[in-house]
């Protein structure tokens, strides 16, 4: 593990070409030209974002690196933090994640950006410039002081990059005072916050605020093998069930896999009795753990929260009742709660009428498309989450966000 002190100060950058000019004038080297992508992780109570603390996993074409940098120590417009740095396999990113959950680290942000690196050493000193394209930000410019030393003065680092910045001040900079994580943050906020904050979160359960979906798939393909003699894929399910409504045994008939004659609620009441005993034998993530305890932080911020659901109130309450969860949702909108089930907007109009709220006060969250297309047809602002999902697809072209820990975490922090 590689620790070193570390001094900077962020500029927005409109000028690259003709700050690389001066940068090669001045003799720095370019030393990489790389895509990077930056996951930055934050504790469940933000004291990480309060106080500028990094803790990040940065993945580039041929590496892997996990990054903590302490709270930042600020003076003027300059930061210093002490680094510790290690270098990991690329393979070792599922796992990684998985032991920063369990240690209640949550998914904040990720920054992808291509950096161009210039660097020049100077005795016991490294300064770098990095020219960063970040997207949906813009571009950067940052200069780093790095020391080795065990013992430093922090004042005399912090001169020594004020005199290197000094040499480019042709350049008209902007001083950009937010980490890339607070900016990327504040953008994503922005998309979704249009005129006021919303009052209420209203979220799918199955695939969007846990993963059910996978084990509802593994209890169809369970059913359907032993007592069908039936193989069925992810698409066949995909397809024919959560694109639509209870179509995939339809199919199968259609299709003569299934004796037509053979009734379906036979069938689904096997599918559900093999759900319902592996969804009780299932072991609870650390992710989604991470997500309620997000989720009551949120409420004890005076969001209201609704749970919009297809799934049957049964086994809601399955997993609410693991994750001592009963009172979390002010509404919950089951399967047996409408007589048209998503992609119908019903169990939105449903919802909203008993919080007594109207669409313009409310944000959805799904990981479907009929799930989506359902929350869009009752008005809603819409965001696509796709933490549990196998779908790479876009829908509606709404946002779209891959960890509902980053959605909440930043309504936490806004409010």
């Amino acid at each position: 593990m590689a620790m070193k002190i570390e001094i900077e100060k962020k500029y927005y950058c409109k000028n690259e070409e003709k700050l690389v000019m001066l940068l090669e004038k001045k003799g720095l080297k370019k030393i990489s030209s790389e895509l990077e992508k930056d996951e930055y992780f934050t504790d469940i109570d933000s004291e990480y974002i309060k106080n500028r603390t990094c803790l990040r996993l940065r993945e580039t074409d041929d590496s892997l690196t996990l990054t903590f940098k302490g709270k930042s120590m600020e003076f003027g417009n300059a930061y210093a933090k002490v680094e510790n740095d290690i270098t990991l396999k690329k393979d070792e990113y599922n796992n990684i994640h998985k032991i920063l959950s369990s240690l209640e680290f949550c998914s904040y942000t990720i920054v992808n950006k291509q950096r161009l690196t210039y660097t020049k050493r100077e005795k016991d000193y490294v300064f770098n410039v990095m020219i960063d394209v970040v997207d949906e930000i813009g571009g950067f410019v940052e200069f780093e002081l790095l020391c080795y030393q065990e013992s430093y003065d922090l004042n005399l680092l912090k001169k020594k990059l004020d005199s290197f910045i000094r040499q480019f001040n042709e350049i008209e900079f902007e001083e950009a005072s937010l980490p890339y994580r607070d900016f990327m943050a504040q953008a994503l906020y922005n998309k979704i916050i249009s005129n006021s904050i919303p009052t209420a979160l209203l979220i799918d359960f199955d695939g969007t605020l846990v993963d059910t979906e996978k084990t509802f798939f593994n209890s169809f393909k369970k059913v359907l093998q032993d007592k069908y003699n039936v193989e069925i894929n992810y698409y066949d399910y995909k397809k024919n069930e959560l694109e639509k409504n209870a179509e995939l045994i339809n199919s199968l008939k259609r299709s003569g896999r299934i004796d037509k004659t053979e009734p379906l609620n036979t069938i689904m009441d096997y599918v559900y009795k093999e759900y319902k005993k592996q969804l009780s034998l299932a072991i609870t993530s650390n992710e989604e753990i991470l997500n309620f305890k997000l989720l009551k932080r949120l409420k004890q911020k005076g969001m209201k929260l609704g749970l919009v659901s297809t799934s049957k109130k049964e086994y809601i309450d399955i997993i609410l009742n693991k994750l001592n969860s009963n009172d979390l949702f002010d509404v919950i909108i089951a399967r047996e709660n409408v007589d048209k089930l998503k992609p119908e907007p019903d169990a939105y109009f449903n919802a909203m009428k008993l919080l007594e709220l109207n669409e313009n006060e409310c944000i959805a969250l799904e990981d479907s498309k009929r799930g989506i297309k359902s929350a869009i047809e009752a008005g809603i602002k819409t965001i696509q989450v796709d933490g549990f999902t196998k779908d790479n697809e876009n829908y509606y072209s709404v946002p779209r966000i891959d960890k509902i820990s980053r959605l909440i975490l930043i309504l936490i922090n806004n409010l």
